[in-house]
């Protein structure tokens, strides 16, 4: 089993998803935080659109991490999406989503006004956008590391 790596391309192109991700959930928490009646509103409505992000996000990703795997041995190799993998996705959605939410309310206590919350903001989008396509990235390549090792053992199986 090849152990978990990026080449320089790979980072980079992975670096801009996720800044692009995480600025594009700080315009919609900026625009989120000036249309909300209240607080509480505008803070439901961005777990919402963060939990749909990092949805998202930890899909392609784990698409991405599986076609990074199986690069050198089947380039054509499409991921199937069984049961387990969307089981798989959606655990790690839902985990980046609570460790989120944790990061998010621990450091928005820290906070003493308003431009101190809105970089404690950045700071959680940005660490909630990283650990997403991490976790994606990892869960793909050992998939598809898994499946090349269930396929080499039913080859090499009399």
């Amino acid at each position: 089993m090849r152990q978990f790596h990026l080449t320089s391309s790979q980072k980079k192109s992975n670096l801009w998803i996720g800044g692009l991700t995480a600025a594009g959930l700080l315009i919609i928490a900026a625009v989120l935080g000036q249309v909300a009646a209240n607080e509480e509103t505008g803070a439901n409505l961005m777990l919402a659109v963060i939990g749909l992000t990092l949805g998202v996000l930890v899909r392609n990703s784990t698409k991405r991490g599986w076609t990074y795997a199986m690069a050198d041995q089947s380039p054509t190799a499409a991921i199937k999406w069984t049961a387990k993998r969307r089981l798989g996705v959606v655990g790690r959605a839902l985990a980046m989503l609570v460790a989120g939410g944790l990061i998010i309310s621990g450091l928005g206590g820290l906070a003493s006004g308003d431009i101190a919350l809105s970089l404690f903001m950045a700071l959680a989008v940005l660490v909630i956008t990283a650990g997403g396509i991490v976790a994606g990235l990892r869960y793909g390549w050992n998939e598809a590391q898994s499946s090349l090792e269930t396929i080499t053992t039913a080859r090499t199986t009399p």
